[in-house]
């Protein structure tokens, strides 16, 4: 179903209404964490900022901003890394 809606400039846009809509699966959160991860490989380095990473996250993978954090944290243990500041993370050297 389409509307149109017309905005105070007298401009219109068309609306789409969804009327049946099916979920094929779902994903848990080890497997974002492992999709993020091979895609991240160029985005972080050491020093990068909570804020810059939730920002590739929101920009990059569609992250809703609620669970920005709670992936940082899985990333944080799976790439071996700290955040001393609670702003940037930085790799564990051994």
């Amino acid at each position: 179903m389409k509307y149109k809606l017309t905005s105070n400039d007298g401009s219109q846009m068309l609306s789409y209404l969804i009327n049946n809509m099916e979920v094929d699966g779902t994903v848990t959160e080890e497997k974002i964490a492992h999709l993020v991860l091979q895609e991240l490989r160029g985005h972080v380095y050491d020093g990068v900022t909570v804020n810059e990473l939730c920002r590739i996250l929101k920009k990059c993978f569609g992250v809703v901003a609620v669970y920005c954090c709670d992936l940082i944290q899985k990333l944080k243990l799976e790439l071996d890394m700290y955040c001393p500041d609670k702003q940037h993370l930085y790799f564990v050297q051994c």
